[in-house]
């Protein structure tokens, strides 16, 4: 045998175990009674402490209404000074007291919305209002304590609760955009290349009375006969606006871009708080002299306005610079223009905040192929030409945001095939400085942001279209 074997067949041995197995079986319903409470203490504390996360729950419910409402009325709160004090204080300060009042009134909101359930819990909140141009934004968060009740025989007295919630409002925004619309004899080229051929064509066939070209696209007055023999002169524009079919000039396209941004600030500016003013400029002559008159050098078509249906009625009375009967002037005075319109015309025009009428945020836009004319070595306008000076736009930009939109000046050949080369006019006054043309103009706008450069008249409608698109905004609950 084994000697452990042995030691079990030890008499002994064999009565201790059978003694303890009867005295374990008298007793085992008293050891489950100890088990069982036992068991039973844990699982109250577990239901307890489920329970103690519903009130939890319950708690933070009311806490999230409470942050939701209070966002929503900070903002509210932070307009409503604004719209009370936007005539009377500066910006800085009216945005400083909009986002305290925002602040102030989100507390009060979120405490009292809250409040009721204070009694049992404990919740701390923090209101923040600010403002990104005229849009305010407030963001309330809270931490807070609910209580266990059950947790407490385990050393949990309370249970952790955090939340947030944002609320956005953009205020209708006050904006004035001045519109300045180059309509010099250089506006009248093609607005496209299918465009440039078809008027090359017609003035062909109407027979080009300028240097002797066989057919002209810019700037051109040619003449035929009539059936009573005597001479007409036409302009291009008269050859490609009323002889079928019609054919789109640089300033029409123009012209639709403008009337496509009117039907948008119809829709955007149902408040009033978008005008938009039409200016023109160009330099013309009134005599047929060598020393032409100048002038006028800017036009009002209308200023800052929000009746958009007037407005569009005058866009339509738009057309190239009135030429001389004679000789045909219809030059650019992009510089003399632009002078002109900031001491006669935007003098009196404040840097604005946007948040009311009498304080609208601006906006100047020029549309040019931006080349001028300028004198020559003979005293007077002999087709000299410089890119648009930049320096021109730096007092615009003091109070406005300047843009512009650059319609690309489009290189024209001899008999309209880039294998004969530049035309004359072209190779003459353009292409010298054409690597010039668009970083000025560039450089004349704000930033990149607010430079186009647009070929055709769809691109020339984007462009457009592009300052209207943050016009307004309805209040949200972000999250």
């Amino acid at each position: 045998m084994t000697p452990v074997s042995k030691i079990l067949a030890s008499r002994p041995l064999a009565r201790l175990i059978a003694r303890s197995l009867r005295i374990f079986w008298r007793n085992r319903r008293a050891n489950l009674a100890v088990m069982f409470a036992l068991s039973a203490s844990i699982l109250i504390v577990f239901v307890g402490m489920g329970i103690d996360y519903l009130v939890g729950l319950s708690f933070k419910s009311r806490w999230d209404t409470a942050a939701d409402a209070a966002a929503v009325a900070a903002v509210k709160a932070a307009e409503a000074y604004v719209t009370a004090n936007a005539s009377t204080e500066s910006t800085a300060a009216l945005i400083s007291a909009a986002d305290a009042a925002g602040n102030a009134q989100g507390e009060k909101i979120f405490n009292a919305n809250a409040g009721a359930s204070e009694a049992a819990g404990t919740v701390t909140p923090s209101v923040s209002t600010q403002a990104s141009g005229t849009t305010f934004t407030a963001t309330v968060a809270y931490t807070g304590t609910s209580p266990s009740l059950f947790g407490g025989s385990v050393g949990i007295y309370n249970l952790s609760e955090a939340g947030s919630a944002t609320a956005s409002a953009a205020m209708t925004t006050y904006i004035n955009y001045y519109i300045i619309l180059d309509t010099s004899e250089s506006m009248g080229v093609g607005s496209s290349a299918t465009d440039m051929n078809n008027l090359f064509a017609r003035t062909q066939a109407y027979g080009n009375a300028t240097d002797g070209e066989p057919g002209c696209v810019l700037g051109c007055h040619v003449t035929t006969v009539d059936n009573n023999g005597t001479h007409q002169t036409y302009t291009n524009e008269y050859l490609a606006h009323n002889i079928s079919p019609t054919i789109t000039l640089r300033i029409d396209a123009a012209k639709s871009a403008i009337q496509d941004v009117l039907t948008q600030a119809t829709a955007a500016g149902a408040s009033g708080n978008i005008q938009i003013g039409l200016y023109t400029m160009q330099s013309y002559s009134q005599g047929g002299t060598a020393y032409p008159k100048i002038g006028p050098y800017i036009n009002t078509i209308s200023s800052p306005t929000a009746n958009f249906s007037t407005l569009g009625t005058l866009l339509g009375t738009i057309d190239l610079a009135s030429p001389d009967p004679e000789y045909g002037w219809g030059n650019s005075a992009l510089t003399d223009s632009l002078d002109y319109f900031n001491t006669d015309i935007f003098n009196n025009v404040t840097l604005g905040n946007g948040f009311s009428s009498s304080s609208p945020l601006n906006y100047v836009l020029i549309i040019t192929d931006g080349v001028q004319d300028v004198y020559g070595a003979s005293g007077f306008w002999d087709h000299s030409t410089e890119a648009l000076d930049p320096s021109l736009c730096e007092p615009f930009k003091a109070v406005a945001t300047v843009g512009v939109v650059y319609t690309t000046y489009l290189p024209f050949y001899q008999n309209n095939n880039s294998a004969d080369g530049y035309d004359t006019l072209y190779n003459g006054i353009v292409e010298p400085i054409a690597s010039q043309i668009a970083p000025n103009l560039q450089s004349c706008a704000t930033s990149s942001q607010y430079y186009y450069e647009a070929t055709d008249g769809p691109a020339l409608t984007a462009a457009l279209q592009a300052l209207f698109t943050s016009t307004s905004q309805t209040l949200r609950l972000t999250q």
